[in-house]
C-alpha cells in the first residue's frame, strides 16, 4: 500500500497530537479520583455516630478540677463495638499535682489512656477526676478543662493571636507573658507581634515553634491536669530541654501525665507506669522500678543504655 506524503505527514501530526491528549485525559482522570476520596470522605463525617449529649446530675464547679485527682476502676477502652478492648481492666489512682510517666512499646496503649480521660471511645468501668465521675460531666466541660499536648500539634490558619486564644478569653498581656515563657521570641522576631500570620497546619513554622505555640496555648489556659502525649518526641535536644523546663517549673502544682518513648525525660516523675498489652505491669517509683532485675521497666533502660554505648 502506497502511501502519499500529505498522508504520512498527516499520520505524524496526529500520533504527536494523541500522546499529548492521553497525557491529559491521565490528569483529568486522576483528579477525579482525588474528588471522589474527597466526597467519600465527606460522606463517611456525615454517616458518623453523635456523641450524647450529658445532662449533668451535679452542677459542676467552674474552677473544677481544684486538685487534679484522678481515678480508673477497672476501665475497658473500645474504639468499636465490634473491637477488641485496646486497655483491659485498668485501675489506678494519681494524686492531686502527682506526675506520672507513662512508657511501653509501640501499640501497648499508652496513647489510649489519654483517649480513655477525654472520652473519645466507647468505655466502660469508673473514672473519677476530683471525685467526679466523667461519664456525668458534659464532653465540652470535660475536655476543655483538661490540657493536651500531642505529638502532632495542632495549628488553625489565622494570626498567632487566634492560635494562642480562639475563644478570645485573656487579655494580649497575659498571651505575651505565655510567648515569653516558652521563649518564641528568642527564635523569630515575628512571634513578639500577636498578629502574625500562620498558614494553614503551621506549615511556615518549624516543629519545635509549633509544639511550643501548643504549650504556650496550654499555659495561658492554667489547666489542672496536662496530659503530654509523644510531645517532645518529634523535636531536637535543645527544644526537648526547654519543653521539660518549662514543665517542671509552670506546672509544678499541676497533675501531668508524660507518655513518652524518651526514658530519661521522665525520671524525675514521682512514679512510673509500665502499660503493656493495655494492662499495668508496673506503676511505681522510678528508684523502686531500676532495683526489680526482672522487671519491664529495668529491662527498657538497660537495652537504651546499650543502643547508646553502641
Amino acid at each position: 500500500m502506497k502511501l502519499s506524503g500529505s498522508e504520512v505527514g498527516l499520520a505524524i501530526t496526529q500520533a504527536m497530537a494523541f500522546s499529548i491528549y492521553l497525557q491529559f485525559g491521565i490528569i483529568q482522570s486522576v483528579q477525579v479520583n482525588n474528588n471522589l476520596v474527597a466526597v467519600e470522605r465527606i460522606v463517611q463525617y456525615d454517616d458518623l455516630i453523635q456523641e450524647p449529649k450529658i445532662v449533668p446530675a451535679v452542677t459542676i464547679p467552674r474552677g473544677w478540677p481544684q486538685r487534679g485527682e484522678i481515678l480508673f476502676e477497672n476501665v475497658i477502652l473500645q474504639y468499636h463495638e465490634d473491637s477488641a478492648p485496646i486497655l483491659n481492666d485498668l485501675s489506678f489512682s494519681v494524686g492531686g499535682g502527682e506526675k506520672i510517666g507513662i512508657v511501653g512499646r509501640t501499640g501497648a496503649g499508652k496513647t489510649s489512656i489519654v483517649s480513655t480521660i477525654m472520652r473519645l471511645g466507647i468505655v466502660t468501668g469508673t473514672i473519677r477526676i476530683d471525685s467526679y465521675d466523667t461519664q456525668y460531666i458534659p464532653l465540652d466541660i470535660l475536655r476543655s478543662r483538661i490540657g493536651v499536648i500531642s505529638q502532632d500539634p495542632v495549628l488553625f490558619s489565622g494570626t498567632l493571636r487566634y492560635n494562642l486564644d480562639p475563644l478570645q478569653e485573656f487579655d494580649d498581656n497575659v498571651l505575651y507573658k505565655a510567648l515569653e515563657k516558652v521563649e518564641l521570641g528568642k527564635t523569630s522576631k515575628e512571634f513578639k507581634n500577636l498578629d502574625y500570620h500562620i498558614l494553614e497546619e503551621g506549615s511556615n513554622l518549624s516543629l519545635g515553634q509549633k509544639q511550643l505555640i501548643c504549650l504556650a496555648r496550654t499555659i495561658i489556659r492554667e489547666h489542672r491536669i496536662i496530659l503530654l502525649d509523644e510531645c517532645s518526641s518529634n523535636v531536637d535536644a535543645d527544644t526537648d530541654n526547654l519543653i521539660q523546663n518549662i514543665i517542671r517549673k509552670d506546672f509544678d502544682q499541676c497533675t501531668v501525665l508524660t507518655i513518652t518513648h524518651r526514658l530519661n525525660t521522665i525520671m524525675s516523675c514521682d512514679r512510673i507506669m509500665v502499660i503493656d498489652l493495655g494492662k499495668i505491669i508496673q506503676f511505681d517509683k522510678p528508684n523502686v522500678l531500676l532495683q526489680d532485675a526482672e522487671g519491664k521497666f529495668y529491662e527498657m533502660v538497660n537495652k537504651k543504655n546499650e543502643m547508646q554505648e553502641i
